[in-house]
């Protein structure tokens, strides 16, 4: 017995390297939200500086010029966003583990409502694991058929011989221990006839196949195109493996080889495994998501063509053998041309999914080995079944506990409630800080006081951010995701943003003309940020129901109250019925300019 590869070469420390890899943050949400505070956290403390300084320089003042600054920084920060995120995922999480789903990475229900590939394993996923033994064909110079009650005896002892060797542990060493476990006396009389084993090749899924070798003669147990390659006797019985192939059957060969003899194939060993009943639901609701679903398999292609088939796979059932292309192979080609990928070893399937990916396109990979890891640690999105290996699950963004195939749907269904719902109250409390920061430059240009004091933001923020933005949060929200998440948030939030600016503007112009309506001053700046922001809310509310329309009526209701009960409170002198009315103008006027805007501008 020789070793080939030892220490971190091995077989086995590959793998455990490829398990150790902690994939970086790829939701785009949190990654957004990180660069967003980085840029705030940049520019608050300078701007924070100059406007103190500003503001005590024209009034030596510094109590009211401390509080005046601190309304004007606290607006620039959206602050609750971060925590209803977050709470947004952990409701996810919450409501699909009550679904036998487990989400051992938050983001990854993002991921899944923004997939694009959906990349299936055969065994396990398409199929419900059930294998079992269907029959053993007897092999000679030119087919295959039935042999004796005697000889099936003799040769399933032998498979069940060289698996339990070789220890083997998966679902096809599962499927012939139950179905020729009762043949185990004659694997001992096996075992007695010839000795001791001199050396044991365990099967991979480079080799595709396990074998015990003596010292007269060698038995395999395997795929048959790979222990009988470039043999004569490949050729003789290929036209046999592939009718069975095309039948949905999988196919293991027995095979023996003495000592400076040909390979000479023995048996066919069938096996078959039963669709999923809710595999074309599945299939078909992707296809309407416009995700791309490829089953990758280290099955014979025909076999994973034949089983896609009686599945309804709604794809085209192109399939290739990858075993047939070498370290060169031309992936961008084979992405764009199959469907399907038999004879796939771990690295082949690693480097498809890379393919997708350089391709733009977000990946989600299923799968219930060990070798699958290295796929699942590429994918973007990784979900393992519970009944896999515990490196495999160890692995996974997602385990489907009860291993239904079906809680994807679920998955997406929030990830989808997440992304959506984020994006409408990011725009909301972007739209605070958008506005706020927009002031703080005009203020420091201006030679004038912030007009606003820490209690008027937090009006605005509390009943057009804060309190809204919590239940639309937690609503169910099915709609598919559209468009660049920031890019949209930005442009929903910075409309109403320029828009408040520019009356704001405007309003500091007339005063410089019409000094009577200083008296007005803050109640036009708090009035305009606040139609703004109520504007905004009603269209992210939409489409309405009789919950959401309670809602806004509520929350403006308690506003035009607060400020008519406790002006004072909020430092906003007293107005006289005339102004009162100019003042309602001006809410009013703002509000309809920003909602029609936003249609505009959005739609």
């Amino acid at each position: 017995m020789q070793a080939c590869l030892v220490g971190d070469n091995s077989f086995a420390a590959l793998l455990t390297a490829n398990a150790k890899i902690v994939k970086r943050e790829n939701s785009r949400l949190r990654l957004g939200l990180n660069k967003l505070i980085s840029i705030l956290a940049a520019i608050t403390l300078p701007l924070f500086f100059l406007i103190f300084m500003k503001n005590y320089y024209t009034s030596y003042d510094w109590p009211n010029t401390l509080v005046l600054t601190a309304g004007a920084i606290i607006g620039m920060i959206p602050e609750g966003l971060v925590l209803l995120t977050e709470v947004a995922f952990a409701l996810a999480a919450f409501n699909l583990g009550k679904n036998n789903c487990l989400l051992q990475k938050t983001a990854a229900v993002e991921i899944l409502a923004s997939t694009d590939i959906l990349c299936l394993d055969k065994t396990g996923t398409i199929t419900d694991g059930r294998m079992q033994v269907s029959g053993i064909l007897l092999c000679d110079a030119e087919t295959c058929s039935d042999i004796t009650l005697t000889g099936k005896e003799k040769l399933a002892a032998l498979a069940l011989y060289i698996l339990q060797a070789n220890k083997v542990d998966n679902l096809t060493a599962a499927a012939i221990n139950t179905a020729f476990g009762k043949y185990a006396p004659i694997m001992r009389d096996w075992q007695d006839k010839l000795g001791g084993w001199e050396e044991l090749i365990p099967f991979s899924s480079e080799k595709k196949y396990t074998a015990v070798r003596w010292p007269q003669v060698t038995y395999y147990l395997g795929a048959a195109e790979f222990i009988l390659a470039q043999t004569p006797a490949l050729s003789k019985l290929q036209p046999r493996l592939k009718e069975l192939s095309r039948l949905a059957y999988r196919v293991l060969l027995l095979a023996e080889k003495e000592n400076q003899a040909e390979i000479k194939p023995l048996a066919l060993i069938l096996l078959t495994d039963g669709i999923r009943p809710d595999a074309a639901r599945i299939f078909n609701y992707f296809k309407a998501q416009n995700v791309d679903v490829k089953i990758i398999s280290g099955d014979n292609p025909e076999t994973v063509r034949a089983l896609a088939d009686k599945a309804n796979f709604p794809f085209a059932l192109t399939a290739c053998d990858l075993s047939s292309y070498g370290a060169e192979a031309d992936y961008d080609y084979l992405i764009r041309n199959y469907n399907l990928f038999g004879r796939v070893s771990p690295g082949q399937k690693k480097q498809l999914l890379a393919a997708y990916q350089a391709a733009g396109k977000v990946v989600t990979m299923t799968g219930d080995g060990v070798n699958d890891i290295p796929a699942l640690k590429k994918a973007d999105c990784a979900v393992a079944m519970c009944a896999g290996a515990d490196a495999c699950r160890r692995s996974a963004d997602i385990v489907l506990l009860d291993n239904q195939l079906a809680h994807l749907i679920t998955a997406v269904y929030e990830g989808r409630r997440v992304i959506n719902n984020i994006k409408l109250v990011a725009s909301l409390f972007l739209t605070k800080t958008f506005y706020s920061s927009l002031l703080c430059l005009l203020y420091l240009c201006l030679p004038l006081k912030y007009p606003l004091y820490p209690v008027d933001l937090t009006l605005i923020s509390t009943l057009t951010i804060g309190i809204p933005a919590f239940f639309l949060t937690l609503q169910a929200n099915k709609a598919k995701v559209k468009g660049d998440f920031w890019r949209d948030v930005y442009k929903r939030a910075l409309i109403p943003s320029l828009i408040a600016f520019l009356y704001i503007c405007l309003w500091e112009i007339l005063l410089q003309h019409y000094p009577t309506l200083a008296i007005m001053r803050s109640w036009a700046v708090l009035l305009t940020l606040a139609a703004s922001a109520f504007a905004l809310l009603t269209y992210s509310a939409r489409p309405f129901n009789c919950r959401r329309f309670v809602l806004i009526t509520v929350l403006l209701t308690a506003f035009i109250l607060l400020l008519l009960i406790m002006p004072e409170f909020f430092a906003l002198p007293f107005l006289p019925l005339a102004a009162a009315i100019k003042a309602a103008a001006v809410f009013v006027g703002v509000f309809l300019t920003v909602y029609f805007v936003l249609n505009l501008g959005i739609n």
